[in-house]
């Protein structure tokens, strides 16, 4: 898959999260993707993913998404139920089929040691 399809196939995949839909998000993870801190599984990342929703995390929007050979990079803006917005960074890594094998993120939210 080329860097276009796939960032618009990024693009599509969290839009359809953000209208509960994890459908597009799930066929785009290998069944073995790893999301440290996340999961270790795609029905794991989607388990922790419908979890953050049921605690709040309502909407996350991409604000820019780029892709150059097998890395994706976006930063997005999440929003919380309560109203807060936060801005995360993140980073996939996708197979010659098109598919997530692996994410990271790093969250302005999270306490830097």
């Amino acid at each position: 898959m080329d860097s276009e399809t796939f960032t618009s196939a990024w693009s599509a995949a969290m839009a359809a999260w953000n209208d509960d839909d994890y459908g597009p998000l799930e066929a785009l993870m290998t069944p073995d993707c790893q999301f440290p801190f996340v999961g270790q599984s795609r029905d794991e990342i989607i388990a922790s993913l419908k979890q953050g929703r049921a605690d709040g995390h309502v909407r996350h929007d991409p604000v820019t998404i780029t892709a150059c050979g097998t890395v994706l990079v976006t930063i997005a803006k999440n929003t919380f139920a309560d109203g807060t917005t936060a801005y995360v960074g993140g980073a996939a890594r996708f197979n010659d089929a098109g598919q997530v094998f692996y994410m990271t993120a790093v969250d302005e939210r999270a306490p830097v040691d």
